[in-house]
């Protein structure tokens, strides 16, 4: 019994020694200084040493360690949330704590990672924000009220082609056996040359794949003229019901310049098509941007064109290749990226049965194959469930990070 008890003893205090950034050498020097432990074998301390640092606990230590570090993970989260860029370095210093020690309370305890910053094209203002939510109201709500809606939008925007684009790292990879070298490929840049499109889509297919003639750029009298004689002779020959009843048709276009201008809405309204409001900056909520164009770039990589001719071929054999399931697919897609909640505007039983099982995964238990496959190939489900928490739980984190900590429990609604 004494033995186990000066065994436990040395356990604490190499445990403490570690804690304190010490090392092998350090804590050894530590222990015989003060001259209250004995003689504690070289061996031993390197032994314990490294499962500590290695995040290694027993019963011994345990119950220490859960009740004291309860106030240290505060302490560490307060600093960290004071400036998220702050290195592990840079905390240890402000708090006292070794850098392991703090490595292990923001991986283990508070489920934290460091990451990159994703690049996005623009972020948005709070009124960019506010317009986007409030477009995306108005585009659900029109669809609640006519379920033929989709059926009727014509939605349109335009792109690049460049004669050579090269392959991406996807599209080059290979299987290699073991032993084999990886295969090399010499750096290639995309060409100057470079034709523009202006593509037409609704719900069934592509109405229109239109060329912009070289030398000319799309300002607003090109594109109303293009809008007048190229899209209603589509329209005519591919959709003749909707000739008849332009009225009806819904058209959907970004904030371009030449999209937005007084001529092409004089246009517009002469034709007397009604309009779809689309949100500034927002390409994820243009079929054409999230679905159609990077599909045709993937199909483009890597071919040498050399003519306009042979890209005008090229587009037209890639629309001839997607079948109208595709393009169904897409605009329903479109819905899905626009709607807050599953069932509608507000959330319902099957939100809320959706939300608990989500979170769980992604809050509860932080860095699983689960949570990371939803976080990434599921970022749809990931936002869903960040604006349910932003909406009704704002205090979701405080409530969850320290479920014995019963009084901060009781202020959680």
């Amino acid at each position: 019994m004494a033995t186990s008890r000066k065994d436990a003893e040395h356990k604490t205090v190499i445990r403490y020694c570690v804690d304190r950034g010490l090392t092998p050498i350090q804590t050894k020097k530590e222990i015989e200084s003060s001259g209250m432990y004995g003689n504690v074998s070289r061996a031993l301390i390197y032994k314990w040493h490294k499962r500590f640092t290695d995040g290694w606990t027993d019963n011994v230590t345990q119950g220490r360690k859960k009740k004291d570090n309860l106030t240290t993970i505060k302490f560490v989260k307060k600093v960290i949330d004071e400036d998220r860029r702050q290195t592990v370095r840079e905390v240890a210093e402000k708090t006292g704590i070794s850098k392991s020690a703090i490595q292990r309370i923001l991986s283990n305890d508070l489920g934290m990672s460091r990451v990159f910053a994703r690049w996005v094209p623009r972020l948005l203002s709070e009124d960019e924000m506010n317009t986007r939510v409030a477009a995306s109201k108005q585009f659900l709500a029109r669809i609640n009220r006519d379920p033929d809606f989709l059926n009727k939008i014509i939605t349109m925007d335009e792109t690049w082609i460049h004669y050579y684009e090269p392959e991406s790292k996807r599209q080059s990879s290979v299987w290699k056996t073991p032993g084999t070298p990886p295969p090399k490929k010499a750096k290639a840049v995309k060409s100057m040359d470079k034709v523009m499109y202006m593509v037409f889509m609704d719900r069934q297919g592509v109405l229109l794949s239109h060329a912009v003639k070289h030398g000319h750029s799309v300002n607003a009298a090109y594109y109303s003229k293009v809008i007048r004689r190229d899209l209603l002779n589509a329209i005519r020959k591919k959709r003749p019901a909707k000739i008849e009843e332009l009225e009806n048709v819904v058209y959907h276009h970004d904030n371009a310049p030449a999209h937005t201008a007084a001529e092409t809405n004089l246009e517009l309204d002469i034709l007397g098509v009604q309009r779809l409001q689309h949100p500034p900056y927002s390409p994820d909520l243009a079929p054409l941007d999230f679905a159609y164009f990077p599909l045709l770039k993937d199909h483009a990589r890597g071919r040498k064109f050399t003519s306009e001719e042979e890209i005008r071929y090229f587009v037209h054999s890639f629309n001839s290749s997607l079948s109208k399931d595709w393009f169904t697919g897409v605009f329903d897609k479109w819905v899905e990226r626009d709607k807050d909640y599953l069932m509608g505007d507000s959330p319902t039983e099957i939100d809320c049965s959706v939300f608990g099982q989500l979170a769980q995964f992604l809050w509860q238990l932080p860095h699983t194959n689960t949570s990371s496959i939803i976080e990434h190939d599921f970022n749809n489900l990931y936002r869903y469930c960040l604006r349910v928490k932003g909406n009704y739980w704002p205090d979701w984190d405080e409530c969850v990070m320290f479920p014995d900590d019963q009084p901060h429990m009781n202020n959680c609604k």
